[in-house]
Order: C-alpha cells, then sequence, then structure tokens
C-alpha cells in the first residue's frame, strides 16, 4: 500500500472535537441504523442511494475499476 500525504498533527483540543464527532456519527449508526448510513453515505462520499445492499452489478463493476495489486492490498 503507498501511503499518499502524511498526516498534520493535531492538538488536544482538535483531537476531542474529534473524538466528540466521530462518538456522535456512532450513536447516530446505533440508534438509526440503515438510514444513518446512508445520510453519512451521502454526506462523506456523495453517494445517494435508497438501501445499502450493493447489487452483483454493482460489485462487478467496482471489481473492474481496479487493479488485481489494488484489490490483494
Amino acid at each position: 500500500m503507498k501511503i499518499i500525504k502524511k498526516s498534520e498533527k493535531r492538538n488536544n483540543e482538535d483531537n476531542n472535537k474529534l473524538a466528540s464527532d466521530i462518538k456522535e456519527i456512532i450513536d447516530n449508526i446505533i440508534e438509526n441504523e440503515d438510514e444513518a448510513l446512508l445520510k453519512y453515505n451521502e454526506k462523506f462520499d456523495g453517494c445517494i442511494r435508497e438501501n445499502i445492499r450493493l447489487s452483483r452489478e454493482e460489485i462487478d463493476e467496482a471489481y473492474s475499476m481496479v487493479s488485481k495489486a489494488e484489490i490483494s492490498d
């Protein structure tokens, strides 16, 4: 696997905010399940879906877009 860029160091305030944001996301997913996952999928990935499950065609298409080396990493 190739590292694209090194992450920047964060201070404690940034780490606390990040931890709080992550906890909020996890709690929301636990409470709202697929509805929350779909919301975050749209928010973070820009992908609007009606359900979480991928079709066989979508999986096959995704595999065809990456190399075997990327899949094995």
